[in-house]
């Protein structure tokens, strides 16, 4: 197995990556209420 890099970790990467792709696809999803 791989072991996963410091950058896959980033929070604050994660939530920009996952706005841009919101904006791109116009398809949203509210992390915060999904568990």
């Amino acid at each position: 197995p791989v072991d996963s890099t410091p950058a896959s970790k980033d929070r604050a990467a994660a939530r920009r990556l996952w706005e841009v792709s919101e904006q791109l696809t116009g398809v949203s999803f509210d992390l915060a209420t999904a568990r």
